[in-house]
């Protein structure tokens, strides 16, 4: 926890050496952009999705991932991963985006549970407002593997012009939430994210969402987050307490461009004690450990 809160401000410091933004001003930060908001007889809307609705059931995920998605249960980590997307949604709005990306320095850091309650998360507290969670994890996907479901279409169908978007589209029993998933892992994955269709697709999603947040691949293994982020928003850095190392997450801040890191999520956590007061006075599950629920 240590290393990684060193390491965090250490990345600060260095971006603030690096030359300013044109327009922008010593000791005043940069003008907020307008936000957008979303404008139902503006917005295209896309067609009905296709295919049964998914159920995003406890009982029907893989035992692990039931454990970790607890944002659908009253459960104190469901509440921190709320907190969480109402932090996540003001940073967007002061940028005026509606997009977000998650990635991790390397391997088995937890983005895409991240990921997955997040949009969760935004989910509960959407309103009318449509929330969508895109896998653009190409090499290793994992989404609608963590959320229980086979893909009948995915979304590297889409990039690579087989398939309309619509198609893609999986509708949940989540209100207001729609995943696009990927089907099957590819191996030509830097010609589909190179294409000009990967900046189409993602401005049409932001068209017709509030909210839409992409899992990608580790930020220091592939150069993928390289060719996504610049049709992006904004993203953020998943870490795991006590297993990724200081020297790993300050080359991902690094490799992340400042003006759309809006921030940094810790995996793995053990919440303070007296946290578990609270989660005995709200009628939260009390056997099992928050910080280990999390991971």
């Amino acid at each position: 926890m240590g290393e990684i809160t060193d390491a965090l401000r250490r990345a600060e410091r260095e971006r603030g050496s690096r030359p300013r933004e044109e327009g922008a001003q010593p000791g005043r930060p940069p003008e907020a952009r307008p936000a957008l908001r979303p404008d139902p007889e503006l917005r295209p809307e896309l067609p009905a999705a296709r295919g049964p609705v998914v159920e995003i059931s406890r009982e029907k995920l893989p035992p692990w991932a039931a454990r970790a998605l607890l944002v659908a249960d009253q459960h104190l980590v469901g509440e921190h991963f709320r907190q969480f997307a109402l932090r996540v949604e003001a940073e967007l709005a002061r940028l005026g985006r509606r997009s977000v990306l998650l990635t991790s320095p390397i391997a088995q850091e937890g983005k895409t549970l991240s990921a997955c309650n997040l949009a969760l998360a935004l989910a509960s507290m959407a309103g009318e407002r449509r929330i969508a969670l895109v896998d653009l994890d190409l090499r290793r996907p994992a989404v609608a593997r963590n959320l229980g479901f086979q893909p009948s279409v995915g979304i590297e169908q889409v990039l690579s012009g087989e398939k309309p978007l619509a198609e893609a589209r999986a509708a949940t029993d989540v209100p207001h939430l729609d995943i696009f998933p990927v089907r099957s892992h590819g191996q030509r994955v830097h010609e589909q994210l190179a294409t000009r269709s990967l900046g189409q697709v993602l401005a049409q999603l932001e068209n017709a969402y509030h909210t839409v947040v992409i899992d990608t691949p580790p930020g220091l293994l592939f150069p993928d987050i390289g060719l996504i982020l610049p049709h992006v928003g904004a993203c953020i850095a998943v870490v795991r307490s006590g297993a990724t190392l200081r020297k790993a997450f300050r080359e991902l801040a690094q490799l992340l461009p400042p003006e759309k890191l809006i921030g940094c999520f810790l995996n793995e956590v053990r919440l303070p004690r007296h946290t578990r007061r609270y989660e005995t006075y709200y009628g939260y599950a009390d056997d099992e450990d928050p910080g280990e629920a999390a991971k």
